[in-house]
């Protein structure tokens, strides 16, 4: 399973940490200038 999320530059090591000690992989993207991407499940 992988899981692309966007998170503001404040919390993205908090975030990567808390994603590590759950032991997910995980793919960190800064926002471009090009639309976001909305999630689908």
């Amino acid at each position: 399973m992988q899981i692309t999320v966007t998170v503001p530059e404040k919390k993205a090591e908090e975030f990567l940490a808390l994603l590590k000690e759950l032991g997910y992989k995980h793919k960190l993207e800064t926002p471009k200038k090009s639309k976001p991407k909305e999630p689908r499940l």
